[in-house]
């Protein structure tokens, strides 16, 4: 595998000039990706992956900006940031994804509301429109910067996540969590370190709030049966295909993401989670290992899935179907699912021991006064 270095992949794409070259550029630069590599190979495979996707996205921000300098409205009024959520927050996107992004800024001086709300809503449109142009569709939960939700003043977002908190329904624990899977791709960090920082340190000493989360963590099971067994698709165009993403991808995601909520831990990648909660002892070397091999088998497997084209633009698809599901891959996945199941097991007893902590220091701060 020739792996694209991310100077090379800067380098091109900063002088591309229309968002549609972009697209040239993607699908030029995805052609030594094109190929899945060895097992060995894949957290390689998977950065050279993401920096593809980072450097294109940056450039594509960049062009809005310019775009909007040249209709007359000038330079953005205040600072802000381009931020991904799901698996671009995390860098585990595969070859084709779609957008799931949003917009924070700088809270406005009084009297500039409307003025700068106007600036960055016709930004984010720009920025939606060229990553459309560039490859990128838009994400169909609507997580996206055109939706007033997801672009936001610092402050508006703040009290969205206290709102959050306040409901605690499945769909605002829903929100938070995703909120959780939050990375700056262009512009101010440090408006994104104030929400992650917030938002983490908030759940982590909130008992209800965990519990909440933990039963939204739990809901997505993998996709075994009986003497791990892989439950494959019964019935449609997907009929004896396995749902990578559903079935194997998201339960192993928000399980370790659920143990790097309740421990405080901020790092965005999955695999940077499994070393955070090693490095503070919340799990031994042997389960550290465990982990990171099922993922990455998984991640591997991912890969393999064939892309999709809707409307000229391609999409991520979550079935990998029965003729590529090979005795080497299922092998890969019955590990991975095995696996899926002890760390269900695992992050339900940590949270629930954690919770019970949080409550006796409750009782002890109460007893004190």
């Amino acid at each position: 595998m020739r792996r694209v270095r991310p100077e090379a992949i800067r380098e091109r794409i900063s002088r591309a000039e229309h968002f549609a070259e972009l697209l040239e550029l993607r699908m030029e630069l995805s052609g030594p990706l094109a190929a899945v590599p060895p097992p060995e190979q894949t957290a390689a495979w998977y950065g050279g992956v993401n920096d593809l996707h980072d450097a294109v996205i940056r450039r594509t921000v960049q062009l809005a900006e310019q775009l909007l300098k040249e209709e007359g409205m000038g330079a953005a009024p205040v600072p802000y940031a381009f931020v991904l959520y799901g698996s671009g927050a995390r860098r585990e996107q595969t070859l084709w994804s779609d957008q799931d992004n949003g917009l924070l800024y700088q809270n406005p001086s009084q009297g500039e509301e409307e003025a700068v709300e106007a600036y960055f809503e016709r930004l984010a449109a720009a920025i939606s429109e060229g990553l459309q142009e560039a490859g990128y569709p838009p994400c169909e939960g609507g997580v996206i910067c055109t939706n007033p939700q997801w672009r936001k003043p610092l402050k508006a977002y703040l009290e969205m996540l206290a709102g959050w908190e306040q409901e605690l329904t499945w769909e605002s624990v829903r929100y938070l969590l995703i909120s959780s899977d939050l990375r700056c791709v262009y512009g101010d960090e440090r408006l994104c370190r104030v929400i992650v920082e917030k938002l983490f340190g908030e759940a982590r000493r909130d008992t209800v709030l965990l519990e909440r989360m933990l039963h939204n963590t739990l809901h997505r099971k993998t996709a075994s049966g009986f003497f791990g067994r892989i439950v494959t698709e019964r019935y449609g165009e997907d009929a004896g295909g396995f749902d990578v993403k559903y079935g194997a991808y998201i339960p192993l995601v928000n399980g370790i993401r659920m143990l790097a909520v309740c421990f405080g831990l901020t790092e965005a990648s999955t695999l940077d989670r499994v070393k955070a909660l090693h490095r503070i002892q919340a799990i031994g070397s042997g389960t550290a290992g465990y982990w990171r091999q099922a993922f990455l088998e998984v991640l591997h497997v991912r890969a393999l899935v064939p892309r999709r084209e809707e409307n000229g633009l391609y999409h991520n698809h979550p079935y990998l179907n029965r003729t590529l599901l090979t005795a080497e891959v299922q092998k890969e996945l019955k590990h991975a699912l095995a696996v899926g199941r002890k760390l269900r097991a695992e992050v339900k007893k940590q949270v629930k021991r954690q919770t019970k902590s949080l409550l006796k220091e409750e009782e002890a701060g109460y007893e004190a006064d």
